[in-house]
This record gives structure tokens, sequence and C-alpha cells, in this order.
């Protein structure tokens, strides 16, 4: 059955698990964006692509169940030998295309045949996007491992409107130019009717980027006011649409938001308050800071552990007064930096407890591991300080929500002015993590900080938080696709 809504992501929504019954049940995954985008497939009924490795019988259909069978969906799999799996996610995606969109040059690796399977991947993401949709489709393409993909729907179906939402950053054009099929890839996000961003500045570098590569034109701007807050990532105007090939490309900007009720509500049961006072008493430290992430190069979390061991070495009277909690979620393990990153982490952490720790006291808590959304609400919730201190970041959900956790509360976020979020969040310490001088700053005034300041500061960040929430982002970001798309067919851009 053909649907006027499809969703593309490398990923799937739900994961198939063992049932006590001895059967296969479906579970859903706990990334935030991922859960929007499944009320909003439930609502539209829509068909949800992404690839799955073959392991055994494949089943190519997969009906996401609900109590009434009325907002059902359908989550098509593309089979992937294991092979391909590696080189289009590991060597193409992580190793060639990740480290140049958070501007990290030196770990970025490109060769010949990851570039020919990435080719493929999108290639059979773009047939199956054209055997499911319907005349005149909505088609969501999420994130950039799929950037080929609409220029292939485009030729086959130039009926469907096409829009994608980019969940990371976008470099300036001497960053993205290192790749050697830059052409090729900028051609493929060109063929799309919009393109949604973090933030302006990302608008911009993709602007500035197709300008320089493809002479595209830019055909219109606008002011923000995204831009009092974070200057390393802030800029005062952007692009509304660029110009290829005799068609115009919208440009969007639509920080990502997080589900505030639920966050809110969880954080209040009981189970969750009473789990936050036992990490509290676990810990022991009158000031707790906190840092859940992926295990990444690009989060700074040797950067961070570094700076907290040189606060100790500083500040000898603090000893067993504050605590450390780093949560590093596994990602990745297949690939060697990962695996180096693993070790560097552990060895800083072992560094640090080895010169600081008594019988009574732990700086530094390391758990290597996922946690589950109520579990990680209630780290949340006990934590004095949110410690959001990443290299570079398309915008980072995890200062978001510890922000809507804090009801009525003084917690305090330190964030890397490199995170997009900097440029929305007034009320955070903002910190470069690239320079010791300025981290151990923050974290110096985020200890010492006052509890009316505190109060002061938390309050504005959750008026933003609350005014910019998860869903208010799919609906803009849907709104200006059906506009964006609309236009096209009417050939009015």
């Amino acid at each position: 059955m053909a649907s006027d809504f499809i969703v593309l992501s490398h990923r799937e929504p739900y994961e198939q698990v063992d049932a006590e019954d001895g059967g296969v049940e479906l579970r859903r995954k706990t990334n935030g964006v991922f859960t929007t985008l499944d009320s909003v497939m439930r609502r539209k009924r829509g068909t949800w692509i992404a690839w799955k490795e073959e392991e055994g019988p494949f089943e190519e259909r997969i009906l996401v169940p609900s109590a009434d069978h009325e907002d059902a969906y359908t989550v098509r799999r593309i089979p992937l030998a294991p092979d391909e799996a590696r080189r289009f996610y590991y060597d193409f995606t992580s190793t060639a295309l990740w480290p140049v969109l958070f501007s990290l040059l030196d770990r970025a690796r490109f060769t010949r045949v990851a570039w020919e399977t990435y080719q493929r991947v999108n290639q059979a993401f773009a047939d199956a996007t054209c055997e499911e949709a319907e005349p005149g489709a909505l088609v969501w393409v999420n994130d950039f491992h799929l950037m080929l993909a609409p220029r292939m729907i485009r030729r086959r179906r130039p009926d469907l409107r096409l829009a994608l939402f980019l969940h990371t950053t976008f470099p300036p054009p001497d960053v993205f130019g290192v790749i050697p099929w830059r052409e090729e890839l900028l051609d493929g996000l060109l063929h799309l009717d919009l393109i949604g961003f973090h933030i302006p500045s990302y608008a911009q570098n993709f602007a500035d980027t197709v300008s320089r590569f493809m002479g595209a034109n830019i055909t219109s701007v606008t002011g923000t006011d995204l831009i009092a807050h974070g200057p390393a990532v802030a800029v005062p105007r952007y692009p509304l649409s660029v110009r290829y090939g005799g068609r115009s490309v919208g440009l969007g900007v639509h920080p990502v938001g997080v589900d505030v009720d639920y966050f809110a509500a969880q954080a209040q049961l009981p189970g969750t308050v009473e789990q936050a006072a036992d990490v509290r008493r676990r810990v022991g430290a009158d000031t707790l800071l906190l840092s859940a992430e992926r295990l990444d190069y690009v989060k700074g979390i040797v950067e961070r552990l570094e700076c907290f061991e040189r606060y100790l070495q500083r500040h000898p009277e603090m000893h067993g007064k504050v605590s450390f909690i780093q949560i590093a979620v596994p990602t990745r393990t297949g690939m060697e930096d990962f695996q180096v990153m693993r070790r560097d982490v552990e060895e800083a952490v072992g560094r640090i407890n080895g010169s600081f720790a008594r019988m009574d006291w732990q700086p530094v808590l390391h758990f290597y591991g996922s946690f589950d959304r109520p579990e990680l609400i209630a780290f949340y919730v006990a934590a004095d300080i949110a410690w959001v201190t990443p290299l570079r970041d398309g915008l980072n959900l995890v200062a978001k929500e510890y922000i809507a956790t804090q009801m009525g509360g003084s917690g305090v976020v330190i964030l890397s002015e490199f995170a997009g979020a900097a440029a929305e969040l007034d009320g955070v310490i903002l910190t470069n993590p690239y320079s010791p001088d300025d981290m151990d700053r923050a974290l110096e005034e985020a200890i010492d900080m006052d509890e009316g300041e505190r109060t002061g500061r938390m309050l504005r960040l959750r008026e933003r938080v609350l005014s910019h929430d998860v869903h208010q982002w799919s609906r803009g970001f849907l709104r200006d696709a059906e506009r964006a798309g609309a236009a096209a067919q009417r050939g009015t851009t």
C-alpha cells in the first residue's frame, strides 16, 4: 500500500528483542528524536525506510502495531550484507563524513570502495522510496547518511516533495571541501525542496559551500534572534534559500527540542526522586557534576576529565565535597578510534581516582554503558551541575534534557560554545573546550555560583526549553517542508 508520508533514516525506530513467551517483540529506541518521529508516523500512518544488516532470516516489512491498530505504520527494511553495512556505516559515514562535519579533519579517511558502497546504499533507499510513495507524497530524509538519495529520487519521481533535516553541524566551505566527492554530495542535497538545520550558522555555511563549489546563488536572507548567546556559533543573518539548476532550495532553521512534558513528569515521580536521593547518598559529596554522552571523540570527555583533575589539584579543601559522574554510552565499538578513546577515558579516570580517592570518597564515578531514560533522568535530578563541553556538536540535547528536569530547581549548565545549543540557551556558562584556562574558569564559576544566580539562570533556560520543545520542532519543520514542496510543484520558487 502506497504512503503519502515517508521517513528515511539509516536506523529503525524499534529493535526486535526476545519476548518472555519465546516470541519476538518490538522495543522502541530511546533516542528522543526517534520518539517524536514515531509519534508523527503514527499520526500520519506513513512508511519508515531504514537499513538492516542481514543476519539469518530477513523480514523486509515490519508492522509497528498500536493498541487499536488505527495508528500503526510500516517499517520497510533495506537488507545490507555485513561487509556492505561496514563499508557504508563505519568506513564512509563514520570515517569520512562524521569527522568532516565536525571539523576534525585529522580523523577523516577517504576510500573509493567506501564511497561506491555509500552510492549503492543511497540508491537502494531511493528505489525503496519511489516504490513506497504515492503521487505527491512528502519524503522526510534524516541526516548525512543519505545525502545522495534526494537526487536519485528526484530523477525518478519528480512529483515527490523532498525535505531533509541535518542533525549535525554543517562546516564552512574550506572544511567540507576536503571531501573528494564534495560536488556529488552537494548536488544530491540541492535536489531537495527544503533543508533543515539546527542553527543559522549551519545554514549560512551550507549556502557559502554550494555557492563556492556549485555556483548556486543565495536568493534571500533574514535576520535571526539566535545570536545573543553563543558568539562562536552565532550569525546575525542567514539565507532562506539558494537557487541552483533552475530551482530553489529552502533553508530552514529549526533547533530540535526535547519532550519537556515527559521529562518533567518523570522527574517528579516518587521512584525517580528516590533514585536521585540514592545517587546522592552513594556519592556522598556536597556538589555533584554530571556528564552523559556517547563515547565519541567529538564530546571532549578527556578534556573535561583533565579539567576536573586540575580543579582537585588546586583545591585540596574540596576533596570529599565534590564528585563527578561521567556516563559514556558505547558507540561505534568496532572502530579503532573509538576503542582508543575508551582506553584514554579509562586511563584518565584511573589516574584521577588513584591520585585523590579516599576510603570514604571517589572523585570520579565512570559508567560505561547504556541507561534507559528513567534511569538517566534520576541522574539529572541528582546533579547540581550539568557539564556539557563537546569539542563541537550539532545542538546537544543532554543540556536541554537536564533543564527540563529542573522544575523550580537551581541546576547549573556548563556548555561548550561550539555546541549548537549555545546559540539559543541564555543562562548557561559558556566555555571554550579547547582552552584549559577557560574550562577551569567555567568550572570554578559553576561550583562557586550563589543560589540566587543559579535560580535566575535556570528560569531563563527553562523558559526557552519549554517554549521550543520537540513537538514544536517537528511541527515547524513539517510546516516548512509542506510549503516548500507545494511551492516547488507550482513552479513558484
